[in-house]
């Protein structure tokens, strides 16, 4: 079963070019809830046939709260339907999301439960997002040398250069943790994917991802 995460998070930043603007989140979500559609039953199939408990620190016990009071939030607002369905105005500001969100997150904690298994998803995560960041930068090439123009946004696989900022910051911050646990060629891996990095969120020219890295 962890060969599925690995695989969904390597393609997922990958997936789903430029040009979906209406929700511009909306296809990577719905993969995300497909894959989580498929995961369960497959999970309680297997774990039925042994006894399993997941135990829940504090942390955990918190985003169960805030996905509860998201849930009573919506519920008791005056147009529920709005954040349950998600068409206000963007998919990830939905009850669904939340609730997905949340779910994936407990079925990565019930299967990844070794430290060694959390890195290599987390490595997985990270070359998934340095393929779209490659992508980016080979976009960004092209482009100037196209027009001339150095100040030109990218936005590689997503459709928006914030976006992809956002994603390049993320990776940034995972690489480098990865970087610091890694032993020589590992580490020289991470460090160039950590420069690659970098390098997308400088192209982004997002001024928000800018100072929040």
């Amino acid at each position: 079963m962890r060969f599925l995460f690995f695989l969904y998070f390597l393609i997922l930043p990958i997936l789903f070019f430029n040009g979906f603007f209406d929700p511009f989140e909306f296809p990577k979500l719905l993969l995300t809830y497909l894959f989580i559609l498929l995961i369960l039953p497959i999970f309680f199939w297997l774990r039925l046939k042994t006894s399993f408990k997941i135990q829940l620190a504090l942390p955990d016990a918190l985003i169960l709260l805030f996905i509860v009071l998201v849930g009573l939030s919506t519920l008791s607002s005056k147009d529920p339907s709005l954040a349950v369905f998600g068409t206000y105005p963007r998919a990830s500001q939905s009850l669904l999301f939340f609730l997905f969100t949340g779910t994936l997150f407990f079925l990565i904690k019930a299967i990844f439960k070794k430290k060694d298994q959390i890195r290599e998803l987390l490595a997985f995560i990270v070359l998934g997002l340095a393929a779209s960041a490659l992508y980016g930068l080979f976009l960004y090439g092209k482009r100037v040398l196209e027009t001339g123009d150095l100040l030109t946004r990218i936005s590689s696989t997503e459709s928006h250069p914030i976006l992809f900022g956002v994603l390049m910051m993320a990776g940034l911050f995972v690489s480098l943790a990865l970087f610091n646990k890694s032993k020589r060629l590992d580490k020289a891996v991470f460090g160039g994917i950590t420069i690659v990095f970098l390098l997308g969120i400088i192209i982004s020219f997002s001024r928000g991802v800018w100072i929040s890295t």
